[in-house]
């Protein structure tokens, strides 16, 4: 795996490294793949997703992902000839084979992403870390214990719920947490469009009281969007949703931060809902614009094929709720944002133990540090 990241317009190199007996020094500049712009290559990889989708960067106006590379239509070549712009402007060639690593000169960091809740004594804040949205009992457990045991009777001036990289799962993860932390009741409005929905099943219609009137539609780039007549929570335009604490929860009145990244995704995505709601309240969020379509908060819909009566489900992704331009849909507005810089990623890739141990995270990490001056 190449040490490239995408920063504002640019594929630079995050930490040293050597191929075919060549130095990468950080700072290089991946210019040209196969010796085409790097920009002109996104137009030929759009059909080809890869497993990374790609993003896009509003401001610049361009699509990118930081792994570009692992896009089908490149990988089947084996291959790939990379032209890179060294920090003393000179310029370095070769061909990186898909087959043949590269070897990190600094690299000492540890990568341990693992679930966890602790309390900084020091600090009297509550860090509850999330790295996916599992709604399994062993993990649901795991978080109602650890919570309880690390905050029932502490003084807490600040919770820390840290999302970062967490791809999603079930919204019922993080909807728990926040109920064992919260004091009052939250409440969120839902809106849900889409097409005519004569191919929903009979269950569905009648979990979510659906029927096949449409009250109206909007428009929207030439897309029409229909809304469903409905009276059921979560799923009506003007509907409305609480999410109540649980009995042993903290009551806390505290600042509760969610912080996120542009590796987020779906349940992970809706979970800023509750500090995006309202700019006013103790709910507060960070993080870094994740440049796709985001996800929101409903169930999956499930569809009954009209030929083969196969049950498919599908989940939604875009809102159309306070949309006035395109990125308005993708719904990953933080509060406060954190620019990414060339300097946050050496200091991952050259610190000397888990990058997501307290040390590291309030001694060099941006969000966390963000976090704390609130």
């Amino acid at each position: 795996m190449l040490p490239i990241y995408y920063i504002n317009g640019k594929y630079l190199t995050v930490s040293e490294f050597k191929y075919n007996n060549k130095i990468y020094p950080v700072g290089s500049i991946l210019t040209k793949v196969n010796n085409e712009e790097v920009a002109d290559i996104f137009t030929k990889l759009f059909p080809f997703h890869g497993y990374f989708p790609m993003k896009i960067d509003v401001n610049n106006h361009c699509f990118y992902s930081d792994e570009f590379w692992l896009a089908d239509n490149l990988v089947e070549k084996g291959s790939l000839y990379f032209t890179f712009m060294l920090p003393d402007n000179s310029i370095s060639n070769d061909t990186f084979y898909f087959n043949k690593s590269v070897d990190l000169i600094h690299n000492k960091a540890i990568f341990d992403n693992s679930k966890k809740v602790e309390y900084w004594a020091d600090l009297k804040v509550l860090y509850i870390r999330i790295p996916f949205m599992s709604d399994s009992r062993k993990s649901m457990r795991f978080f109602r214990t650890k919570i309880l045991e690390n905050g029932k009777g502490k003084e807490i001036n600040k919770v820390i719920i840290d999302i970062r990289n967490n791809g999603g799962g079930s919204c019922l993860m993080w909807k728990a947490i926040y109920q064992l932390l919260i004091k009052y009741p939250i409440t969120l409005q839902y809106s849900v469009y889409g097409k005519n929905p004569k191919s929903l099943t009979k269950r569905y219609k009648k979990d979510h009281n659906i029927n096949n009137n449409i009250s109206d539609s909007i428009n929207f780039k030439n897309v029409v969007f229909y809304r469903y007549d409905t009276d059921s929570s979560g799923f009506h335009f003007g509907t409305f949703h609480t999410i109540k604490p649980f009995k042993e929860s903290l009551n806390l009145d505290c600042k509760i931060i969610t912080i996120g990244n542009d590796y987020i995704f779906s349940a992970a995505g809706m979970a800023l809902k509750i500090p995006n709601s309202n700019p006013n309240d103790n709910f507060i969020s960070i993080g870094r614009p994740v440049g796709e379509f985001i996800g929101d908060l409903f169930d999956a819909i499930e569809f009954k094929l009209p030929n083969s009566k196969i049950k498919i489900e599908i989940d939604p992704s875009i809102d159309l709720q306070n949309v006035k331009e395109v990125k308005d849909a993708m719904h990953d507005r933080f509060e406060y944002e954190i620019p990414v810089t060339l300097k946050e990623l050496q200091d991952k890739y050259n610190y000397n133990g888990n990058i997501w141990s307290k040390d590291f995270l309030i001694n060099y990490d941006p969000f966390i540090k963000k976090a704390l001056e609130l």
